[in-house]
């Protein structure tokens, strides 16, 4: 039908379809359809793009899927266990998608703090062939991230010389606790359900009366979808280094995926080294040769540190690291700042070419 708002020819189009309650196929592509249906109904309203025109609309991740079937946390130690869900991307095959948190575990290098690291934080994100798989025996299909250091926020506070908090060190934990479904459980022990969430508040402490608070939220849920919420308190002056989000991926993501609202930009990040994405939001990394993407959308704090907001991934032979960071020389006292990100794990499609779509946006088709 003609869009309300069309000035020319613009038409509005609806989907209708009918999938399996709960599961969902790849990031680009039909919903899986599966034997127990439920009644069709309407999943998405769009402007088809026209046949020459290459489509860059882009949903926001949160959107991307309803709530998947029942995900499991596997307890390894007192230290270690993980979070594996159905793999939204193999549809009606079995799989999952997992990922390992850890704790008492972080930096010893003349930058970090050092000791406390108390909190549970990611450590790793992997795709396996079954959601009955075996933490640290079996071989994943594919390995999004496996690595210690911090996914979530470091900090350095001016004089200190040292970066603190996360993998960094020098937190110690007020309260934290670890939900499945909304209901508070001992990660010691094996869980079912839908979501899992851990909040906290702790304290990261530079030096004598040199203290930051930290109040955080983590929700992981619809398979492959996590939002983070991050509040910062501290009278201290910071240096450069304040890095609210971090996102790391494995050697085989060579591409960051810009998107403005509007078009995505592609670059390349294969070689080793700091590539420079200016003050870019909304980030996917992706492994070119197989189509595995991470995409991430960050906020920034508002007030004066607005302003200096970069965003780059920093390559080596093992990782790329995406980093936002809030960077003022002079260092800023940020007494109070929040911040927000959401981030998804996927895969996309092949194209008719048997290459995958460099044109089309990292985004769920939703």
């Amino acid at each position: 039908m003609t869009a309300p708002w069309a000035q020319n020819d613009e038409v509005i189009g609806f989907r209708f379809e009918r999938h399996l309650a709960g599961t969902y196929g790849p990031l680009y592509g039909a919903l899986a359809v599966g034997t127990s249906l439920v009644p069709e109904r309407r999943t998405g309203a769009f402007e088809p793009p026209s046949s020459s025109t290459p489509q860059t609309r882009c949903n926001d991740p949160q959107d991307f899927a309803p709530s998947t079937p029942a995900s499991r946390l596997i307890p390894v130690s007192e230290t270690e266990f993980w979070w594996a869900s159905p793999a939204p991307w193999r549809g009606d095959k079995p799989g999952a998608f997992a990922i390992r948190f850890e704790r008492d575990a972080g930096g010893a290098d003349p930058i970090d703090i050092g000791p406390p690291y108390e909190p549970w934080r990611r450590t790793g994100e992997f795709e396996f062939a079954s959601i009955d798989f075996v933490p640290n025996e079996d071989e994943p299909v594919f390995t999004f991230s496996n690595d210690l250091g911090a996914q979530d926020y470091a900090l350095q506070i001016n004089g200190s010389y040292v970066f603190g908090g996360s993998y960094h060190g020098g937190e110690s934990i007020e309260t934290e606790t670890v939900r499945v479904d909304g209901e508070a459980v001992d990660p010691t022990l094996a869980h079912y359900g839908a979501s899992l969430e851990i909040d906290r508040r702790s304290t990261v402490e530079y030096g004598p009366d040199q203290l930051l608070g930290v109040n955080f939220a983590l929700t992981v849920s619809q398979g492959a979808f996590l939002s983070e919420a991050t509040d910062f308190t501290s009278t201290e002056a910071f240096a450069s280094g304040i890095f609210p989000h971090m996102e790391i991926a494995s050697a085989d993501f060579t591409q960051a995926l810009l998107y403005d609202g509007k078009e995505v930009t592609i670059v390349d990040v294969a070689e080793p080294g700091r590539h420079d994405l200016s003050t870019q939001a909304d980030v996917t990394l992706r492994d070119p040769q197989k189509g595995y993407v991470i995409r991430t959308v960050s906020s920034a704090p508002i007030g004066v540190l607005d302003d200096y907001k970069t965003t780059y991934v920093q390559r080596n032979a093992t990782r790329s690291k995406l980093y936002f960071q809030l960077n003022s020389t002079a260092g800023e006292e940020l007494g109070h700042f929040s911040v927000s990100r959401n981030t998804v794990f996927g895969k996309t499609r092949r194209g008719a070419s048997g290459n995958f779509d460099d044109r089309l946006p990292p985004c769920i088709d939703r």
